[in-house]
């Protein structure tokens, strides 16, 4: 399931009345129009003079890093098609994007409590803020460390595997850390915290949230582990909403480390956080 803007619409007005009905037809079409362009730029890279993944001409895998047999996998979610020419490797990786993206907005949507969608409540409002400012953080997080391991795949001065991303950029741990600050902060505000003033990445008035229980977040985190951090999503009782911030910062991170760690395996190894069970 791709979760996307779809869901943001649902969490506020009365039809879809769940955000589990995400995506919409209209999504559907959107999304297959990025999946083609996807398949046609590896297509025109990677597919010899023709430009046609056919495996007539095509660049060798190996040379690219991508004899590698079949597609990793995130977490158990099936993405493990054999690779055997490069529109395999489009498939590949645009599964392993699609799970990516799924799990990174779906921990800030799929529990909430229905009953306050298009209320204009107070809670309402809170649950709007916790998946948009989770997404935004999502995607912010996806295209940085993107951008960065492509440098280190170019061999741009300064930028090292090891020790990656984004450890080699310390520009790039200060964006980082510049937009986790703000998504905690417009979620503490929008949920009953007073926001982060002194921007600490805590709330200000933790005291006056919403809990995690009135929200509709689930009581625990995910089993997950953020590659190269070591840092364990794995949270039993998500209870305030410094647990549910801290919950789907984690997952977001994950997600955001192993959509872009599958694309480039000639770069760096696969993590293993990536495709263990949950």
């Amino acid at each position: 399931m791709r979760l996307n803007t779809c869901c943001r619409c649902s969490v506020r007005k009365a039809t879809p009345a769940s955000p589990t009905e995400c995506p919409t037809t209209a999504d559907d079409t959107k999304l297959a129009r990025l999946e083609a362009k996807l398949r046609a730029r590896i297509a025109a890279a990677c597919g010899g003079a023709d430009k046609t993944c056919d495996g007539a001409g095509d660049e060798p895998l190996a040379s690219v890093g991508w004899n590698i047999g079949s597609c990793p996998d995130l977490g158990t979610e099936g993405c493990t098609n054999a690779i055997a020419t490069c529109d395999d490797v489009a498939t590949c990786v645009s599964c392993i994007a699609d799970e990516s993206i799924a799990k990174g907005n779906g921990i800030a949507y799929d529990q909430l409590d229905a009953a306050a969608f298009a209320t204009a409540s107070d809670l309402n409002d809170c649950q709007r803020a916790l998946g948009r400012e989770t997404a935004r953080y999502f995607r912010t997080r996806a295209a940085l460390l993107g951008t960065c391991w492509d440098k280190v795949a170019k061999a741009t001065p300064g930028y090292t595997e090891p020790p990656g991303c984004p450890a080699t950029d310390a520009k790039l741990l200060e964006k980082l850390d510049r937009a986790e600050q703000k998504k905690i902060a417009k979620i503490c505000q929008a949920c009953g915290a007073a926001g982060d003033l002194d921007q600490d990445g805590q709330c200000d008035a933790p005291g006056t949230a919403f809990t995690a229980a009135q929200i509709g977040f689930e009581p625990d985190c995910p089993d997950r582990v953020v590659p190269g951090s070591g840092r364990a999503c794995d949270h039993a009782g998500v209870t305030s909403l410094a647990d549910v911030i801290d919950c789907v910062d984690c997952v977001a991170e994950y997600a955001a480390a192993c959509g872009d760690l599958a694309a480039i395996p000639a770069v760096t190894p696969y993590p293993s956080e990536c495709n263990a069970a949950p």
